[in-house]
């Protein structure tokens, strides 16, 4: 139990670990481990209601609690449950050190930045076919 308070682990270790866990994924599940349509699959709903014509939204993305939203849900308890174990967990509003130097002292102009960015990358996954990674 003492390795999984370390506050760092060995980036070797953790990408052996990794691709282990990828194997027992496809192995068991069939799947691969990515929430990179998570995001989409959820807003589809949204996107329906705005443009009910939306050849996107009708086709091409799927919406509810998908294997891609369980990935996201489970990447976000794992974080959790890490950072509390390692100590290290804190709520934080934005990075403050370099986002503030660049873009000023305020916190809602640099989470507006934050979200118009992904949004942005968001809409080009989308077109990639729902991968960040085909960006």
């Amino acid at each position: 139990m003492n390795v999984l308070r370390r506050k760092e682990w060995s980036p070797y270790a953790a990408g052996a670990l990794l691709g282990v866990l990828v194997a027992i994924s496809l192995g068991i599940f069939g799947h691969r481990l990515s929430g990179a349509g998570a995001y989409q699959q959820l807003s589809a709903p949204l996107g329906r209601a705005a443009d009910p014509h939306s050849t996107f939204f009708a086709f091409v993305t799927q919406s509810g609690i998908t294997w891609d939203v369980l990935v996201l849900a489970g990447g976000l308890v794992g974080a959790f449950v890490s950072s509390k174990l390692s100590g290290t967990f804190r709520i934080r509003t934005m990075p403050d050190a370099q986002w503030q130097d660049v873009f000023g002292p305020s916190v809602l102009r640099r989470w507006m930045l934050a979200f118009a960015g992904s949004m942005l990358t968001e809409i080009g996954a989308g077109l990639a076919g729902g991968c960040t990674a085909s960006l």
